[in-house]
């Protein structure tokens, strides 16, 4: 099955990264400001964008080390689809492993969401970094998509 991968390193230590990752606190300050629900084993947290958007169920949150969500509901594309976020320590910076695995099939919606994860990844960095993310919708348009 297609999947979209990127790397990522981020100068913060790994516990920082996970808590951008893990916490609505801090995903709404890199992806989207509408962040429904806490992040908790098992939850269903809802995302929310300009179309609406994702709810993805919290499958692993291990401290420091990885988080990874299952899409539960939103594009029909997405749905069943799983994203995960594995950290390292790298050379004075946190490597981020970032997956979308699952697709059903390559498309032009899959290439337009990996140029917004891409993005949304940049975001991130900035985030932990600086304390200056873009997360929807500040973020930057890539198309009339979003």
């Amino acid at each position: 099955m297609p999947e979209i991968i990127h790397r990522i390193g981020i100068e913060a230590p790994p516990e920082r990264v996970y808590r951008a990752l893990a916490t609505r606190s801090g995903l709404i300050n890199w992806w989207t400001w509408h962040v429904q629900g806490e992040p908790a084993p098992g939850a269903v947290i809802t995302f929310r964008f300009a179309d609406g958007g994702p709810d993805m169920e919290m499958m692993e949150l291990s401290p420091g080390r990885a988080v990874r969500w299952r899409c539960t509901a939103g594009p029909e594309e997405w749905i069943g689809t799983e994203i995960s976020f594995d950290l390292t320590s790298g050379d004075r910076e946190t490597v981020v492993m970032f997956r979308h695995a699952g697709w059903k099939l390559q498309s032009e919606f899959m290439a337009h969401c990996s140029c917004k994860w891409a993005s949304f990844l940049i975001s991130l960095k900035g985030w932990v970094e600086d304390g200056r993310g873009t997360p929807y919708p500040e973020d930057r348009k890539i198309s009339s998509w979003g």
